[in-house]
Order: C-alpha cells, then sequence, then structure tokens
C-alpha cells in the first residue's frame, strides 16, 4: 500500500509538472517578443556627412548585429547639445543614453552635475588608456568619462624641403624632434625655401574656416609665454608677435584663403603645412612616399601643441544605462578604434590599439603624433571649456593675428587692448584656465601703449528711428546691444535721436564725420535712403541698418552693392507664426472668437508680422483639430468660438499709420477687445504702451489679476510690463544684431560678411552665419526676464518716471503664474511648431511684394 501511494502520488506530481510546462509553453508561445532596446547617441564628433554615414552604416550596423541594441546617431554642434542637455536635467526627463563631446564641454557638464560616475560600470578590460588621458576623464570628483578618440595638430613636411635646410640643423633633428628642431631653426629654414626657390614654400590654414587660431594659442603662445592665457600679454608675447610678423614674410600668402591644408600640399603650392591630423591626412593618403609627418618646432618655454580628447559620457538619470555603457565598450575596443582611425582619422584612445597600425598613410600620421607626444620638452595645451564662450575666445587670438600681423598695428596696444576681453571670458564663464596655465605663474606684463602714442578711443554710433530710447522695444533693443558692446568690447557709444524724418540724415552725416568711430547704425527701415546717400559720402565707414533695404537701393540705383553697408533683417514671419499660434490656441481653449493684432506704418518689413501671424493662428487650429478631434467639434458649434470662424474673419488687424502716437494704439486695441479679441499683438514698438492702457481698463473694471484678456509684446521680452497680462513676446533681438556688427567690424570681419553675403545678414530660428550660430527670433521665456526687467530699471533711470509695476521678483513670480495657469498642451504646440519651422518641416510664407501681401490676404483675410 505504501509504494503504490508513493507512486500514486508521484503520477500526480508529473502531472501537474507536465500541465504547467505546457501551460508555460502555450504562454511564452502567445507572448510578444521583448523589443530591443533603442538609445540614443548625440555627438558633436563625426558630424561630417561622410564621417556620419561611416557610423551609421558600419559602426552602429556592427554594434547592433551583436548586441540587439538599436542607436540613433545625432548629429549636434556644442551649443545645441549643451542646451538640450540642460533643459532635460532641469525638467529631469532625460532622452540621450550616451554623449560624445570634447574635453572641455565635458568638464563642464560635469561641472553642472549632469554626468553619472562611470566608476560605477567597473573597468574595461582588454584596453589600456594611457595616464594623461585616464587623468584628465576624471573631474569633480567622479569618472566624468571614457576617451574615446584623440587628435592634435602636427606639421606635414615634403621630402624635397630637406635639400634646403639651414646651417646646422638636420633632417634627424626634425624628424625626432631635438632640441635644435626651434621656431627660429623654422624662420630660418621657411626663408632659406623662399629665397631658393622663388617663392613661399610654408602654408597655415587661416582661411575663414581653417583652424590656424590653434596654432596661435596652443602652440605658438606656450612655445613662446609657457601659456595659453595667462601670459597673453607679457614680454614673451610681444616676442611671440614680433616671431609670427617675421615668419609670415615667407609664408604663402594664399594662406589667408585655405581652410585646410591637404590640397595646397597635394598641388605642390606649399612643401611646409601645419594642420589638424583629419584634415591633412588626405595628402599623406594619396601621396604616402612624398610626405613625412614631424613634432612642431620648440620655442623658449617648450615644444607647446594641444592634444584633443573626445570622450564617452552617460547623462545622469539616462535611460538605458546597461545598453549605454555596452555601446562604449563596443567603441573603445582595439579593433573599433583602428577602424574609426582608417575611415575618420581620430587617433585611438587605447595603447593597444595603435600597435594594430602597421603600414601606410595611417602609420606615417601615428610615427609623426607619436614623436611629437615622446619629446622631452613637450608642453601640452588643452581647449578651454568655456561652452558657448568658445568662439569669443577664438576671436580674441585671431583679432590680435589680423590687427597686430595683417594690419601692422601696434603690437603692445593691440595685445592690451584685447587682453580685458579674454579674461572676462573666463571670469564671466567660471570656467578654470586651460593647461598648461593652471601650473604657470604670469610673466611681468607689458607697458600700456606709450605716452606719446595715446590709446585711440573707438565708437559706434547708434542713429535711433523716431521715437528714440524708452520706448522698451525697437529702438530700446538697438541700444542695449550697444551698451553691451560697450561693456564687451570697450567701445564708447554715441547716440543719435531721431525726433523726425528730417533729422536722419544730418545725425548719420554728424555719426560718420567723427574719425573715431567705426561702426554708424540706422535703426529702422525708414533710414534706408539715408543710409544710401551717406554710406556713399563716407567710403571709409562700415554702416549698418535694422530692417533696412539700402542694399537693394544701391543694386537699383547704382548696379551695384555697396561695400561699407550690412542690412541687418530678421525673420518676423517666423516669430509671428509662432505667437499667432498661442493666440489662437487660446482663443479656442477660453472660447473667445478672435484675437487681434495693431500694427504701425504699412511698410513691407510689417508685412511678414501680419502673414506670419495669421498663419501661425491657422496652423495651430488645424493642430487643434487634429489633436482634440471631438473638442473641435463641439467648439465648432459655439458661435463665440474662434473655431466657428471662416479663417478669414478670425484675426482682426489694422495699420494705425504711426510708431510713436500711442493713443492710436490704445483706440485700436479697445476696438479689438470689444469685438471679442483674447489676445492682440502689438506690432508697433511704442503703441504697445496702448494696447496694456486698455487691458488695464478691462482688468480693471472686471476685478481681474491675471488674463485672458492678453496682449503679445514686440521686439522685446515685454512680458514684465504687466505681469498676468502680457502672455508672451515675439522676440525680434535687434540688440543681437548691432552687438554682432560691432563685433564683426573689430574682427576686421565685417565687409568680408558684405561681400560673401551681398550686403544682407539674416537673423532668424536656427540661422547661422560663419558656422556660428547666430538667432535673432525667438518667443519669450521665463529665463529671459531678468536681462529685460533691467531695460525698464535703465528708462526709469533716464525719464526719472516710475515704469516697472512692481518689484522685480513679484513680476517674476506673476508671469511665471500666468503661464503656468495656460494648459500645458498650448505651449507644447507652440514648441512643436518651433521644432518644424527649425527643421524645415513647415514653411512660413514670407510676403516681400505687394503681389505677394494682396495673394496671402486673400487667403488668410
Amino acid at each position: 500500500m505504501h509504494s503504490k501511494a508513493i507512486s500514486k502520488t508521484a503520477a500526480i506530481i508529473i502531472a501537474v509538472i507536465v500541465i504547467i510546462a505546457i501551460i508555460a509553453g502555450a504562454a511564452m508561445m502567445m507572448a510578444p517578443k521583448p523589443t530591443a532596446k533603442k538609445i540614443i547617441w548625440v555627438s558633436t564628433q563625426l558630424n561630417p556627412p561622410e564621417e556620419q554615414a561611416f557610423v551609421k552604416d558600419v559602426l552602429l550596423k556592427e554594434f547592433k548585429e551583436e548586441t540587439g541594441i538599436e542607436v540613433e546617431f545625432v548629429a549636434s554642434s556644442y551649443e545645441d547639445l549643451a542646451t538640450r542637455l540642460e533643459s532635460e536635467e532641469k525638467a529631469g526627463k532625460v532622452t540621450i543614453s550616451v554623449i560624445g563631446e570634447l574635453h572641455g564641454g565635458l568638464d563642464y557638464f560635469a561641472s553642472k552635475g549632469w554626468l553619472e560616475d562611470l566608476s560605477k560600470f567597473g573597468t574595461l578590460s582588454g584596453r589600456t588608456f594611457p595616464k594623461v588621458l585616464e587623468d584628465y576623464s576624471h573631474l569633480y570628483g567622479i569618472k566624468a568619462y571614457v576617451p574615446w578618440m584623440t587628435a592634435t595638430y602636427v606639421m606635414v613636411v615634403n621630402k624635397k624641403a630637406f635639400d634646403y635646410l639651414p646651417e646646422g640643423l638636420t633632417k634627424e633633428d626634425i624628424l625626432t624632434g631635438s632640441s635644435k628642431w626651434t621656431y627660429e631653426a623654422f624662420l630660418e629654414w621657411a626663408k632659406n625655401l623662399y629665397e631658393k626657390t622663388g617663392g613661399p614654400k610654408v602654408g597655415f590654414p587661416a582661411g575663414p574656416k581653417g583652424l590656424f587660431v590653434r596654432f596661435l594659442h596652443g602652440y605658438l603662445y606656450p612655445a613662446f609665454t609657457g601659456a595659453q592665457v595667462v601670459n597673453f600679454v607679457s614680454e614673451d608675447a610681444v616676442k611671440l608677435w614680433e616671431y609670427l610678423k617675421e615668419l609670415w614674410k615667407y609664408v604663402h600668402p594664399s594662406s589667408t584663403t585655405w581652410d585646410a591644408m591637404a590640397d595646397p600640399l597635394l598641388k605642390g603650392e606649399v612643401w611646409i603645412a601645419w594642420d589638424h591630423t583629419a584634415r591633412i591626412k588626405d595628402a599623406i593618403v594619396n601621396k604616402p612616399d612624398e610626405f613625412v609627418v614631424v613634432p612642431v618646432p620648440a620655442g623658449p618655454k617648450g615644444r607647446g601643441f594641444i592634444l584633443v580628447i573626445a570622450g564617452l559620457a552617460i547623462p545622469k538619470g539616462a535611460p538605458n544605462q546597461d545598453a549605454a555603457w555596452k555601446l562604449i565598450e563596443y567603441l573603445t575596443r582595439p579593433e573599433t578604434q583602428v577602424k574609426v582611425l582608417e575611415n575618420v582619422g581620430f587617433f585611438p584612445s587605447v595603447q593597444e590599439a595603435s600597435g594594430k597600425v602597421t603600414k601606410g598613410a595611417l602609420k606615417i600620421l601615428a610615427d609623426g603624433v607619436g614623436k611629437q607626444l615622446a619629446t622631452p620638452d613637450a608642453l601640452v595645451a588643452l581647449i578651454p571649456s568655456l561652452g558657448a564662450k568658445g568662439g569669443d575666445f577664438k576671436n580674441v587670438y585671431l583679432t590680435a593675428f589680423q590687427r597686430i600681423v595683417l594690419n601692422n598695428e601696434d603690437i603692445r596696444t593691440v595685445i592690451n587692448e584685447l587682453a580685458p576681453q579674454l579674461m572676462n571670458l573666463f571670469k564671466e564663464t567660471g570656467a578654470p584656465l586651460p593647461m598648461p596655465d593652471a601650473a604657470v605663474t604670469p610673466s611681468p606684463t607689458t607697458t600700456t601703449t606709450p605716452a606719446a602714442s595715446p590709446k585711440k578711443k573707438v565708437k559706434i554710433a547708434v542713429v535711433s528711428d523716431i521715437g528714440g530710447r524708452g520706448d522698451l522695444s525697437f529702438n530700446d533693443m538697438a541700444f542695449k546691444g550697444a551698451d553691451e558692446a560697450a561693456k564687451d568690447f570697450g567701445v564708447e557709444v554715441i547716440e543719435l535721436i531721431s525726433k523726425t524724418e528730417a533729422d536722419y540724415l544730418p545725425n548719420l552725416r554728424a555719426a560718420a564725420k567723427d574719425p573715431d568711430v567705426v561702426l554708424v547704425v540706422g535703426v529702422g527701415f525708414l533710414l534706408s535712403d539715408a543710409l544710401l546717400e551717406v554710406a556713399q559720402e563716407f567710403p571709409d565707414k562700415n554702416f549698418a541698418g535694422i530692417d533696412t533695404y539700402t542694399q537693394a537701393l544701391a543694386k537699383e540705383k547704382l548696379g551695384h552693392y555697396l561695400p561699407n553697408m550690412l542690412d541687418i533683417k530678421f525673420e518676423e514671419h517666423k516669430g509671428s507664426a509662432l505667437v499667432g499660434a498661442l493666440g489662437c490656441l487660446l482663443a479656442a481653449h477660453y472660447d473667445y472668437p478672435h484675437v487681434g493684432m495693431v500694427l504701425g506704418i504699412e511698410i513691407p518689413v510689417l508685412w511678414k508680422f501680419e502673414i506670419g501671424y495669421k498663419w501661425g493662428c491657422d496652423w495651430a487650429l488645424k493642430w487643434y483639430k487634429e489633436h482634440f478631434p471631438e473638442e473641435y467639434e463641439k467648439k465648432s458649434k459655439n458661435p463665440n468660438n474662434i473655431l466657428s470662424l471662416d479663417v478669414k474673419d478670425r484675426v482682426l488687424w489694422t495699420y494705425t499709420g504711426t510708431f510713436s502716437d500711442i493713443t492710436k494704439g490704445y483706440e485700436a486695441a479697445k476696438e479689438m477687445y470689444a469685438k471679442g479679441a483674447i489676445a492682440v499683438y502689438n506690432v508697433a514698438g511704442p503703441l504697445g504702451l496702448g494696447i496694456n492702457q486698455a487691458v488695464e481698463e478691462i482688468a480693471k473694471e472686471k476685478g481681474l489679476d491675471m488674463g485672458p484678456p492678453f496682449w503679445i509684446g514686440v521686439d522685446a521680452d515685454q512680458d514684465w510690463i504687466n505681469p498676468g497680462f502680457v502672455i508672451a513676446s515675439m522676440m525680434k533681438r535687434v540688440d543681437k544684431g548691432v552687438y554682432y556688427a560691432t563685433k564683426l567690424v573689430l574682427e576686421g570681419k565685417f565687409r568680408d560678411i558684405v561681400k560673401r553675403n551681398e550686403g544682407v545678414l539674416l537673423l532668424g530660428i536656427g540661422t547661422k552665419v560663419d558656422g556660428e550660430l547666430m538667432e535673432g527670433i525667438s518667443i519669450s521665456t521665463l529665463d529671459d526676464l531678468d536681462e529685460f526687467i533691467q531695460m525698464g530699471i535703465e528708462a526709469e533711470k533716464m525719464t526719472g518716471k516710475k515704469i516697472l509695476p512692481m518689484p522685480p521678483e513679484e513680476i517674476k513670480a506673476k508671469v511665471k503664474a500666468m503661464r503656468e495657469a495656460q494648459p500645458e498642451w498650448i505651449w507644447q504646440a507652440v514648441k512643436e511648431l518651433e521644432e518644424k519651422i527649425r527643421k524645415g518641416e513647415v514653411e512660413v510664407p514670407l510676403p516681400l511684394t505687394k503681389e505677394d501681401i494682396e495673394h496671402w490676404r486673400s487667403i488668410l483675410g
């Protein structure tokens, strides 16, 4: 009985196990297969199209086949990466899993607490990182990144040049970087080549997009002064610039047009060239038997050179961190690093990879780089981590080069003028001084400009449109830009206020006659004709116009563009589309039938505001229909809701014929609010104060402390003028236009920009100038308030009248409360439209002619 019982029990257990197995198997068959992980890798490196193709089609394809992890590679500028990372970290919604960026940027991110400590993932086996790279990757007490790629800048020599060596210098000295291979020896060699071959045989990438600036701050300055920054003004620096002036006599004159040196080397235009390894590599690849890579020369303080370090990091709170670490592991494998070297030209960060490069052009490059690193007097320099101010850092050195070497200005005068700008960059950003500066005691500084030659005061002049300072909008924005230029560049600002149109010509002439004025800015469309006349009278002066069409007049009347005139224009139609969308979504939400728009004098530039606003409204209501179909159907039956109206009837608008009569702004806005406008857009500068008066009357009558109704500011961030009732402002950054024009003049680039852009500089959403992000249009945010509240404070000082409605902290609290009171989906929709505009997914109409405006009015009203 007992054994039978056991058998029976066992049979029951076996049956249960079988049933469970069958059920589990069925469940596994029926369950959906787990989806592969997908991560986002944002990188400022490997961004050119051919390099992106290599990353996506080779590296990431192989990685996915091995791991099943899909990687979205996003090429980004540093500015865009920093902005995105900051916003995601602040919002607590991080979408980036891996970052690829240079040491300087990663240093900044780590200082902000935006990076994970990678030590928690352990070590990466099978690879050895050089001590210098490993040391640099530890920042602010954490393992901030894994060294990924390195690069440097090298000197490439055509072997024919060795036949012209100066006495006492041998080929072996140069190849090994001996103590005899100095900048003085280089100068003698360059002179020999020039005299014995009949022309200059030395070249540098000193063109508009070349990297010559790195030679200045990362090679010459450390070699001659022992530092990049702290000895910018010193007797050693004076000797540096004296040396470069002498060397430049034997440098190929086309250097100032060359952006990369591979082509000039291959064509035989130069026999000795300096450039980034990635940019000069093709010369060696195409003719490996003709060229050799050598260490750079040494100066009195050592053999200065830049080591560029790119790293891989994981943002704080990033999703899928295990998958991110697997990608980092893959990218730092020796075999992967060799592929990167072979296809892109960046050097490995792991020692095991270097031994796998045994022949060909890459071997030549690797040997040269290795010998440079191995020189006993090596003085490594790192690019400073200045974030968005990195461009300003470079411009200091380029300006010094242009003024001292190309324009033959006094060395001490120039470096003394530029030094404060350089040091202020580190004070403003809080960035640490770059290596090797941290270990350097500053040299004794030079004296200021000799008393016999007193420093000349550089001035810029701003000629206002009618109204002048105090409009809290268009003119004030221009003066704000001038004031910021004065602060940053040390220029003096001359203000000439135009009370009537008759003042334009005499004001412009008075400014141009001042011998110290280097730039005259005319503010406003109506100054176009006057600028044409005066710019011709003073061909040696530089002129810029905000919203002007002077170059179009010059082309029409003279048959050519003026070389000294820059029309600065803005993409107002795009910014107006954003606030048009905002206003109409508010109308739909709150059941209002209209939005309004008060414009000044009907001139072509205002057509852009008009049609952009109307188009944005139409886009928004179509967006609403797509995202809230049921609500749309319900609300469109309400005769008091904007959704019920024909597209041509939704926007109330009028041209008042003035930019100064505030009463007309009040009267026009009051009528629009009476007809049911939830918000009125100010496109008439000072008339916004009249619109505000109309809103205040309604608020007082109804006992409101927050809209609706609202009004929409223009040009400046006007949200502070009546907190709770200015829903947002379309910011047209006239200040940036004035500031940037000043910067171009001081850097000696103004006329080149005029020539290359046919006299017109366009600032908008996502716009760039010479590769530098230069935007001029945006919708106001809470972060903008502080600097524009200051505009109100300055206006109080100037007029002696009370302008701020309440203390700054109360202003910010009320604006924040107003914004947060609106549905989040409205702000998200406006943001979506901005992104679509930025990416070119939608095109906002741009009316430029009478036919254009009539066409779009027939469609949009």
